[in-house]
């Protein structure tokens, strides 16, 4: 008896490796998360243009870590980011994290290599070992936060 392959056959092939293929691609990442928000002052006044960092104490999270940046009245809403960046996701799953907040200002004229921008706040509020801010956020709770430098 000889083995003949036919189209039947083909298909049949063609549908198990796309069934099985299937599962090999990336898929969108789901965490939970929290609202996670809050307000930037120094001085009283709000803080315009800031970069707003959590970190996770502990990697339990799941995530690296979010970025916010405030708005004219010193607003942020966390939000992270998953499949690579591709997409972001409101809030911050709960749990402890260390918050640095930077502004980087160009000086008079161009930035360039030369001529980078700087950090216009304290230094303690740019790393997470000499930060004073922590947050801790929760599931039950409204999670707002406000840093005054």
């Amino acid at each position: 008896m000889v083995d003949r392959f036919t189209p039947r056959m083909a298909m049949l092939m063609i549908g198990l490796s796309a069934g099985l293929l299937g599962g090999c691609g990336e898929r969108s990442q789901r965490v939970e998360t929290f609202p996670a928000a809050g307000i930037v002052a120094m001085g009283g006044q709000p803080v315009d243009g800031a970069t707003v960092e959590f970190t996770p104490v502990a990697s339990a999270t799941g995530v690296a870590g979010a970025q916010a940046r405030t708005d004219a009245s010193g607003r942020f809403e966390m939000s992270i980011m998953l499949d690579n960046g591709r997409t972001t996701q409101p809030g911050l799953p709960a749990g402890e994290y260390r918050v640095t907040i930077t502004k980087y200002e160009a000086p008079a004229g161009e930035a360039s290599l030369a001529r980078p921008p700087r950090n216009i706040l304290p230094a303690k509020y740019q790393s997470p070992d000499s930060t004073p801010f922590s947050a801790t956020v929760k599931p039950e709770s409204e999670n707002h936060f406000t840093f005054s430098l």
